[in-house]
């Protein structure tokens, strides 16, 4: 059960792997039209966000040094943080964007320093999805349902 869920997964993942390297290949080198020009720009960005939940589900199922935990339980961990995620890189290019007036006064410098920034910004929201996941884990464990069972044999 554990190998065919693990096959079952390695099988999406490399999908979605190859699923990035087509969406990233440039389209002028195919000779693509303006109609698919504009269907990949809209398209571009749902199927990116599904692969960063996809990513990060995986890194919250493989990653800690733990029992291998259900999909379930590490779903809206990954959920919370794609959302998270996008709206605060959302808010952050509108944040670089008027960033231009202080370009003067920090130089080349001000890139960095709002790259690290950014890259700040990515890690904490993936850790935040990690202890929405942690909590939800610890709260299944420790309270019964209604019916008197637990949501996950200790």
């Amino acid at each position: 059960s554990a190998d065919c869920e693990r096959q079952a997964f390695l099988r999406s993942f490399a999908k979605t792997i190859v699923l990035a390297l087509i969406l990233t290949i440039p389209l002028w080198v195919t000779g693509a039209n303006e109609p698919t020009f504009a269907f990949v720009a809209v398209s571009r960005w749902p199927i990116l966000i599904v692969m960063l939940m996809v990513s990060l589900s995986a890194l919250y199922r493989y990653g800690p040094s733990r029992p291998t935990a259900k999909w379930r339980w590490v779903s809206s961990g990954a959920v919370a943080s794609t959302i998270i995620w996008v709206a605060g890189s959302l808010l952050f290019s509108y944040y670089t964007s008027q960033f231009t007036r202080l370009n003067p006064l920090l130089g080349s410098l001000g890139a960095f320093t709002l790259f690290f920034l950014w890259s700040y910004l990515t890690v904490l929201t993936v850790l935040l999805g990690a202890r929405v996941n942690a909590e939800m884990e610890r709260q299944a464990e420790t309270d019964p349902t209604p019916d008197g069972s637990r949501l996950r044999p200790s």
